[in-house]
């Protein structure tokens, strides 16, 4: 179903505020997705890799985009691009369908609540967590213990994530540096 599409780091897939025209499977890459407020900063919502469905509320609901979609991956990302009118149809007739897109976006409703909740936690905490999310949602092994993000994501978005400034994010990098849980001359290393 649908049209290829591809996507350099920095391009949108879609915007905030707009009507639902399609929606998007990720084949391969990673996206963000961040809400931009009229005043303020952008605030990053979630990282969402291979396999996600993207766009799926404003096309099933018929309201407009809650959040702007943003290539993030060092490689491009790919997608089929699915008009509303067609991913609709396909989910009134195939009941398997409907059933993969409800479980799809009740896991993205438990991730946002398990984020919540971390709110709770101590930031290291909250930062490492994120930190191994993203590890084994988009890491790849270079060695035993040694892991490279192959997001861009910097340290202000990673700390509007998880409610933390980016100060702290930027100490707590440094302490781990010292300790030697974060390689500064790692080449992918999540940018500042």
């Amino acid at each position: 179903m649908g049209s290829w599409r591809t996507y350099k780091a920095g391009e949108v897939l879609l915007r905030e505020g707009e009507r639902a025209d399609s929606v998007h499977l990720l084949i391969d890459g990673c996206v963000k997705v961040v809400s931009e407020p009229p005043k303020g900063r952008a605030a990053l919502l979630a990282v969402r890799g291979g396999g996600s469905l993207i766009g799926e509320l404003a096309a099933l609901n018929g309201d407009v985009r809650s959040a702007t979609v943003v290539a993030c991956s060092r490689s491009p990302v790919w997608t089929r691009e699915i008009s509303v009118e067609r991913f609709n149809a396909v989910l009134a007739e195939d009941g398997a369908a409907m059933s993969v897109v409800a479980t799809a976006v009740t896991g993205k409703f438990r991730s946002a609540t398990r984020r919540r909740v971390d709110m709770a936690q101590p930031l290291a905490r909250r930062l490492a967590r994120v930190l191994v999310e993203l590890v084994e949602e988009h890491g790849t092994a270079l060695k035993p213990g040694v892991y490279v993000i192959a997001v861009h994501l910097t340290q202000v978005e990673l700390g509007s994530l998880i409610g933390m400034a980016e100060s702290t994010v930027f100490r707590l990098f440094q302490k781990w540096r010292r300790h030697g849980v974060l390689e500064p001359s790692a080449p992918h290393e999540v940018q500042r």
